[in-house]
């Protein structure tokens, strides 16, 4: 796996570095073609400020599959729940620490999503329309994995399929639920009911 910091605050640059020898460095603006030019690739997107993360939306946009993890100077419940929505595999402030730093680059790595609390409270605690939703019992076994906290190359596994063919199923589900995050399809998926036994 390789590792990318990208980041524009000359100390936030120092900061990352230091953290993390031995990744690759430049402006969040390079981070497209970074990510283009290789897989297996994480991200960590240091951004000026909440009103930055249409960057997020434009690099999910442009590598589907990509492992974003974005650090905000002020990382609140609302601008949490933006990264969410824009796309962003982990979140953290720029005063992150190593094994934390680490800890979200594992988990984009394996395709799962750690989100603050102050976001799931929001995200949770949001409304969302009434809405039936069909959903096939491998969509349900796909969404109850997801919920046990599965890593998609173990999903993929399971179902019998790569994990480039499990991950756009599960992009494929996330649409029809309507959701833009995996976190956002299971609250949805719990609050509908396919989560129980």
């Amino acid at each position: 796996m390789e590792i990318g910091l990208f980041a524009s605050v000359p100390r936030v640059q120092k900061q990352l570095r230091s953290l993390l020898s031995g990744a690759s460095y430049g402006k969040p603006a390079e981070a497209s073609r970074w990510l283009l030019n290789g897989s297996d690739r994480v991200a960590v997107v240091a951004l000026d400020s909440a009103s930055d993360l249409d960057l997020v939306v434009d690099l999910r946009q442009g590598s589907p599959n990509a492992h974003l993890v974005v650090l905000l100077p002020n990382a609140d419940g609302d601008a949490q729940l933006k990264a969410v929505r824009a796309g962003a595999s982990g979140i953290g402030s720029w005063r992150v620490g190593r094994e934390e730093l680490l800890g979200l680059v594992r988990a984009a790595s394996e395709s799962r999503v750690i989100i603050p609390g102050p976001a799931v409270q929001l995200l949770v605690n949001s409304e969302y329309p009434d809405q039936a939703i069909d959903l096939s019992s491998e969509d349900i076994a796909c969404l109850r994995m997801f919920a046990a906290g599965m890593p998609m190359w173990r999903i993929a596994e399971l179902l019998g399929v790569t994990e480039p063919v499990a991950h756009e199923s599960a992009l494929s589900l996330f649409r029809r639920m309507g959701a833009q995050s995996r976190l956002q399809a299971l609250v949805m998926a719990e609050r509908l009911g396919f989560l129980d036994p």
